[in-house]
């Protein structure tokens, strides 16, 4: 029989949540009951000091970086964010959930990472124009691969339109 344990944790998240690059009619964010106050301009984020003590207290192995509804590219104080880790807990992996709109565009910051999920719903444009409710174009994987030293994992998005 398994036992769940509260001493041993996988991950933890930093959600990210304000205005988006992008209007998935999918997006997590959208089915919340509640809303969530926006924090690309906040630093340090709420409670930061205690979520640094229990990923120290629990051995936690990694930290992503994702959003409830925003991409966490957007957030203004990333380099900041990334700094305080690199310092205090330097061990633990760097995760980021993406869209991708700007990672080539913040290729420094991102290269910070330890690894990368890249939502994607299809290489098709005309496909992922409506699965991402932008006239963005699809990232652009190869050069993504080529410009970073990070694996980048795509998640695919998948339902009726694709």
């Amino acid at each position: 029989m398994n036992t769940l344990s509260w001493e041993n944790y996988d991950f933890a998240n930093i959600l990210f949540s304000g205005n988006c690059n992008a209007q998935c009619p999918y997006c997590i964010g959208q089915k919340l009951e509640q809303s969530y106050p926006g924090n690309l301009d906040t630093f340090p984020l709420t409670n930061f000091d205690t979520f640094l003590e229990l990923i120290k207290e629990h051995q936690i192995p990694e930290v992503i970086f994702t959003g409830t509804t925003t991409d966490p590219l957007l957030y203004r104080h990333q380099e900041r964010l990334l700094d305080i880790f690199e310092r205090e807990i330097p061990h633990v992996r760097r995760a980021i959930h993406t869209n991708g709109f700007l990672i080539i565009k913040k290729l420094d910051l991102f290269q910070r990472y330890t690894k990368c999920t890249l939502s994607l719903p299809s290489f098709r444009q005309e496909i992922f124009e409506i699965m991402m409710g932008t006239k963005q174009k699809v990232p652009d994987i190869p050069t993504i691969s080529d410009h970073s030293d990070i694996p980048v994992k795509v998640f695919r998005i998948v339902d009726m339109t694709n």
